[in-house]
């Protein structure tokens, strides 16, 4: 009979999980319906799966509704999953990490969820007339996802990304024209905010702005995307009153400037924000997102975009990169 204890041992969740395993253990599970192989088909690629997965995933998903383990985890998941669609407070949930496991299944088990939850999802959106395009958008990130980490690691499916993608399958996310808007707050300390309104404080309503890999950072489709999120989210939060946009990132790192032309892409998109004080270590994040997540060879000779040639120019030199954060408002 599965249990937390057996699902922590055959995907070998470490000690680190155990509380997430916990949690799940005390739910009440719903029991997902997994969909037939016709319709999985059709809704991978309306997900934006890669075309090489499909086949893996829905080969598995009867072997993952007939294992024990595996539906006791789906279970649980994607009960926590639909539980939290449309909750008033932003957030995402927490999932153990599968990217221990050698387990054959592991790596379909939370794209088992959340074709379950599809359906789910998509009658929230119909309940609220928001239009299907914008679903179907901000859902295709689960392909997106999928297909950087086959690109990083050369293994398919999801066992690091689940965190991230709760939020498009809860209502707490959309994909507005190029840019994400999640529903958040503002987190950083009230010290940080005097150029703002009075009245406007920490833990106050604002979205997070969040890039997806998808081309240029098109000035005039970052200009449409943020008049879409005020309409969007004036319409259908109107409680909320979004007055600020967040955004944290390494593409905010005014060292970029010193490099890249003033008319760049990236140069006009900080201009949007105003920084707030401090930054973090962004090394990581730089190498991930441009060199999918492998340190570039500083010995080799410049690499082949403008971006990537700053990068490395900078490293060479001694420098390091910077996540920072910065607002702008609504």
């Amino acid at each position: 009979m599965a249990s937390a204890a057996s699902v922590r041992d055959r995907f070998r969740i470490n000690e680190s999980n155990a509380a997430l395993l916990d949690e799940l253990e005390a739910i009440d599970p719903i029991e997902p319906v997994l969909p037939e192989r016709n319709t999985a088909r059709e809704l991978l690629g309306r997900l934006a799966v890669p075309p090489g997965a499909v086949d893996d995933i829905v080969d598995r998903l009867p072997a993952i509704h007939d294992d024990s383990d595996a539906r006791w985890l789906v279970a649980r998941c994607y009960t926590q999953l639909v539980r939290r669609i449309g909750a008033r407070e932003p957030g995402r949930l927490r999932w153990p990490s599968l990217a221990d496991a050698d387990e054959p299944l592991a790596p379909y088990l939370y794209v088992a969820i959340f074709l379950a939850a599809v359906p789910d999802i998509e009658r929230w959106y119909v309940d609220h007339e928001i239009a299907s395009a914008i679903l179907w958008a901000t859902l295709a990130d689960v392909g997106g996802r999928m297909a950087i980490r086959a690109r990083v690691s050369g293994r398919r499916g999801l066992d690091t990304e689940q965190h991230w993608l709760t939020q498009h399958f809860t209502g707490q996310l959309f994909q507005l024209g190029r840019l994400q808007f999640n529903r958040s707050s503002v987190w950083y300390e009230a010290g940080t905010l005097e150029e703002l309104e009075a009245g406007f404080a920490h833990g106050d309503p604002a979205l997070g702005v969040h890039i997806r890999r998808a081309g240029p950072l098109d000035p005039t489709e970052c200009d449409a995307s943020f008049a879409l999120a005020r309409e969007f989210f004036d319409r259908y939060f109107p409680d909320h009153h979004y007055r600020v946009a967040v955004c944290t990132s390494w593409l905010l790192d005014d060292q970029l400037a010193d490099y890249l032309p003033a008319d760049s892409n990236i140069v006009r998109f900080q201009r949007r924000f105003r920084m707030i004080p401090g930054a973090s270590p962004g090394n990581d994040d730089v190498f991930e997102f441009v060199f999918d997540g492998k340190k570039p060879d500083l010995d080799l000779p410049p690499q082949g975009t403008r971006l990537e040639r700053a990068i490395v120019r900078h490293l060479r030199d001694g420098g390091a990169w910077r996540v920072r954060t910065g607002w702008v408002e609504l």
